[in-house]
């Protein structure tokens, strides 16, 4: 549970963003985050011949020297190197070079590098332990065009900062973790409470919900021409351990022959019966149809943790580590747009997740996020927005230890004075849980 509320506030951080983009909506001043439909940083795959860059921390590092003298990076043994006194003294790091023995020692965080051209040995000696590690090179140090070059990656690593190549853009990505941990810790007090809450394994269980809902339209300018349409459904999800989930889903939509209706009707989102299924790495996903289920192998276009995470996942997130790490893993592979998606994101976070909008004990957990309020809260306009309502309502209750139940309640209010439309959505969900027998088996279906 603890990774599914991460998981719906990226998912609404996102739908934030989409409606600023529809809108063009300036949420950049008001939230701190970079709400442009383009990065900084191009995503288009360069030539394989262009010029290798190092990304630090979302800023492009610029190899030029006092004198205007450019040396680039180069690959060498496939390993990325790069010029010496530069590389260190972007990290702060202090340097003394010994031309008899052309070995470099750089001191930055409590530790001492040391690497010597020609000798495939480095070591890192943490200043206060006095312990000292040595590793063994892929490609030692060199001299090319009077400039010493040495492998960034065992410095950065070396320096306890993530490293990662982007193949499409020949750039290699550093990011210093600490940075946005700091953030978290700093911004997002509140999921302290979350990690220490006390709760049990739930890696088998079983859990039931009921789906209901109202849409409302209406169009003032068309004679007041209206449409009320009602959602009725249910869930039923089993988890067996942590690799193994059945999932069933099905709702009917009823209402007035109205042109929305009628659309329903035609996509065949009237009657809907699905279900999925997780078995032994692959994703399967059935349609019903002509009281058949009509299955697909997904596995391929989604992964498991594009999944809807369940209470198995309890006990995963304890840390501001592991949620980062999550967190970056639902953003995705590291390239040179990560580190400006994880600023956004976390930047974000702190107006989404304090004590006005999780409420946590040992009883429970309450979240009451409202869009339009943390908008306003944060300065901004929200007259020429088309949304008068965005709010997400949940109610989480613990027994026992474990989460016995939840109930959800999503709202939205769109009103365009431009087209005199206004839309009502009102979603409830009622979910109860309870202990799965371990010899339940979870059967791949047939294709």
């Amino acid at each position: 549970m603890k990774k599914s509320l991460i998981i719906m506030l990226v998912a609404i951080l996102t739908l934030v963003g989409s409606i600023a983009f529809a809108q063009e909506i300036d949420l950049s001043s008001l939230l701190n985050f970079n709400t442009s439909t383009e990065s900084t940083q191009t995503s288009i795959p360069v030539s394989k011949d262009a010029v290798i860059r190092v990304q630090l921390n979302g800023n492009i590092l610029d190899f030029k020297d006092a004198q205007g003298n450019v040396s680039n990076p180069k690959i060498i043994n496939n390993r990325t190197m790069v010029p010496m006194r530069k590389i260190f003294e972007t990290f702060n790091a202090s340097v003394d070079w010994n031309e008899d023995t052309k070995t470099v020692v750089a001191k930055v965080d409590n530790k001492e590098i040391t690497l010597t051209i020609g000798d495939d040995k480095a070591s890192i000696k943490d200043l206060n332990t006095q312990v000292v590690e040595t590793t063994i090179l892929d490609q030692s140090p060199v001299i090319s065009e009077n400039r010493t070059l040495v492998p960034i990656r065992f410095i950065a690593e070396g320096l306890n900062k993530e490293v990662a190549w982007d193949n499409d853009q020949r750039a290699v990505i550093i990011i210093d973790n600490e940075i946005f941990l700091n953030e978290l810790k700093e911004n997002v007090p509140v999921l302290q409470k979350l990690f220490t809450l006390n709760l049990g394994d739930a890696s088998l269980y079983a859990s039931a919900s009921s789906i209901q809902g109202r849409l409302s339209y209406i169009d003032t300018e068309n004679n007041n021409y209206s449409e009320t349409i009602a959602l009725v459904g249910s869930s039923d999800i089993k988890v067996n351990g942590e690799d193994e989930m059945e999932a069933a889903i099905n709702f009917t939509i009823n209402g007035n022959d109205g042109k929305i209706m009628a659309s329903l009707k035609e996509q065949k989102y009237d009657n809907f019966d699905a279900k999925i299924i997780l078995k032994a790495g692959k994703i399967y996903i059935g349609i019903k149809e002509n009281d058949q289920y009509k299955w697909t192998d997904v596995s391929e276009s989604m992964n498991s943790n594009q999944l809807p995470t369940v209470p198995s996942t309890i006990n995963k997130l304890t840390s501001y580590k592991e949620t980062l790490d999550y967190i970056k893993s639902f953003v995705g592979e590291t390239n040179l747009q990560t580190y400006e998606k994880l600023e956004g994101i976390i930047s974000m976070m702190k107006f989404f997740i304090n004590d006005d909008t999780f409420k946590v004990t040992n009883d429970g957990i309450k979240i009451d996020i409202d869009m339009v309020d943390i908008i306003r809260k944060a300065g901004g306009s929200t007259s020429e927005m088309p949304i008068s309502a965005l709010e997400l309502i949940m109610d989480i209750t613990i027994k026992d230890y474990k989460i016995a139940a939840e109930k959800l309640e999503f709202i939205l209010k769109l009103d365009s004075a431009q087209s005199f439309e206004n839309l009502d959505l009102d979603v409830n969900i009622q979910t109860e849980y309870k202990d799965l027998d371990y010899t339940y088996q979870i059967k791949a279906p047939v294709l």
